[in-house]
């Protein structure tokens, strides 16, 4: 989290369709542009002067940072016909600027891996020191009035379902020197990457809350492996069981480092890779519910979180997942596929901590 940031600060959807939501969301949007107005010297920004029915009727989808359970800012935006995320807006409380809450506004939006696109007033500098930090080009100026002018930012959809990006995961995976571990509990998950609409996403789920270990934890499909069976076996077993997907030893692309969980565990993750969209099938005596996750979400700047761990053991490292924070031993198993698949680099995450209660 950005150094300034309020601890507790989150960021989630909302829909101001009317009343007090909207009200104060608009108060707070007129109090920001007021504060770009006089940065900037143009007083003709259109959010700057809207009224509560122009902005109850504007067609946006939102996402809200809350602070102490109070709404401080917004990002307003549209999704294209092609996909493209056009992001409208962006106004944060001026009583809690240079807080990194636009910067985490903007970065949620980010997290869904699709090409991004916004403008602002080209002497807005603020503004378009944010964007070009975050990873977004110049694509064009446009002329607005007398010695005024607009630019426009492009950011590239992250991780589009291509064979590039196939090999590229193979290749990473090939060249890292993976650690093997022999144990007699042997256990596998499976990092399952399949398209939504184009974008490469993984197959994340949340645990039946009936069963004996993990009830209701969230995680990847996987579990023990049975006499005789391989790590690859267990993973791809587990996850037609689990998810409802039929994949084989020709989807897998590669592994990860073996991993000892709080339970004595050896963890084994497995790489699988689909060209198609795949559906769930649940089986609702393991799994509570299941989602498709973009793997852009992983490339948050501010992860991993290192949290001090409550019995003095080792930090502990959180990565995001659906605007979430989860922990180790998924959390690390994530952080590695990123760093190692995605990225081509050699990230260790053996000493990372693991929570108490993923013992139970």
């Amino acid at each position: 989290m950005w150094p300034d940031m309020p601890s507790s600060a989150r960021f989630t959807a909302v829909m101001p369709a009317s009343g007090e939501m909207a009200d104060h969301l608009l108060a707070i949007q007129h109090r920001a542009y007021a504060v770009e107005a006089a940065i900037t010297g143009c007083f003709a920004i259109a959010p700057l002067h809207e009224s509560i029915d122009e902005f109850v009727n504007g067609q946006l989808h939102w996402i809200a940072a809350i602070v102490d359970d109070e709404i401080v800012g917004a990002l307003g935006w549209t999704k294209l016909a092609d996909g493209t995320i056009d992001i409208d807006r962006v106004f944060v409380d001026p009583a809690l600027h240079r807080r990194g809450i636009g910067r985490e506004l903007v970065a949620e939006i980010l997290s869904l891996g699709r090409t991004t696109i916004v403008s602002t007033l080209s002497n807005n500098t603020p503004a378009c020191a944010l964007y070009e930090q975050l990873g977004f080009t110049v694509s064009g100026t446009t002329e607005i009035g007398i010695e005024t002018t607009t630019t426009q930012f492009h950011r590239h959809a992250s991780y589009r379902s291509d064979i590039l990006l196939r090999d590229r995961i193979v290749a990473n995976l090939q060249r890292f020197d993976r650690r093997s571990l022999d144990a007699a509990r042997v256990a596998a998950v499976a990092v399952v990457l399949s398209p939504v609409e184009g974008i490469v996403h993984y197959a994340f789920s949340q645990r039946a809350f009936t069963l004996r270990r993990g009830a209701g934890q969230y995680a990847l499909p996987g579990g023990g492996a049975m006499d005789g069976e391989s790590r690859i076996d267990a993973a791809l077993r587990e996850t037609a069981e689990e998810l409802g997907f039929t994949l084989t030893h020709s989807d897998v692309l590669g592994l990860l480092d073996d991993m000892v969980t709080r339970t004595d565990h050896v963890i084994t993750p497995v790489v699988v890779w689909s060209a198609e969209p795949l559906a769930f099938v649940l089986d609702p005596t393991e799994v509570h519910d299941a989602w498709h996750v973009p793997v852009a979400e992983l490339d948050r700047f501010d992860a991993p979180r290192l949290i001090p761990s409550i019995d003095g053991a080792r930090d502990v490292a959180r990565m995001p997942v659906r605007g979430e924070w989860i922990n180790p031993p998924t959390a690390a198993i994530l952080w590695q596929f990123r760093d190692v698949a995605l990225h081509g680099l050699d990230t260790r995450v053996d000493e990372v901590g693991h929570p108490w209660w993923t013992a139970r």
